[in-house]
């Protein structure tokens, strides 16, 4: 803390706190139009500190925790052996293989029902063409009759 003294009374003087000068004054060089590299300083100043953060969080991550990678052996976890994993490896292709197996008869269930629904309809559609012609017939009949009834009046 320093004194301040207010100009024209030499007696009064307060205590203030040390402020920073901010240059409010453009620099010779911002003057001349330089002022991307000191916007480029900067910005390399803040790059380089985020960096620093980086690392200090890395670091203290991994001094929080030094047994991160070692754990396991410390718990005791057993490794796999070689006949474990074939065998492993073994069930998952097993499992595989009956699930395409399971698949194709889906498959084949599948495409049994859509044909019978198939023929089904195609029975239905010619059924009603056939019933259809039957009663086209069975109008050319009737006209066919009425026409020589008519003819035979005169």
């Amino acid at each position: 803390m320093s004194e301040q003294c207010i100009p024209g009374s030499s007696l009064t003087c307060t205590p203030s706190v040390m402020i920073p000068q901010i240059n409010t004054r453009p620099s010779q060089q911002q003057q001349h139009g330089d002022d991307d590299d000191d916007d480029d300083v900067k910005n390399d100043e803040i790059r380089d500190h985020r960096g620093r953060l980086r690392q200090s969080s890395q670091t203290k991550s991994s001094w929080w925790n030094p047994l991160e990678g070692v754990l396991g052996t410390f718990i005791g976890v057993p490794e796999e052996t070689k006949e474990e994993v074939e065998q492993r490896k073994q069930e998952k292709e097993q499992q595989l293989q009956q699930q395409a197996a399971q698949m194709e008869v889906d498959l084949k269930e599948q495409m049994e029902v859509d044909l019978k629904e198939q023929m089904e309809l195609q029975e239905e559609e010619e059924q009603m063409e056939l019933e259809r012609l039957g009663s086209q017939l069975e109008r050319k009949k009737k006209y066919d009759q009425e026409e020589t009834s008519w003819w035979d009046a005169f």
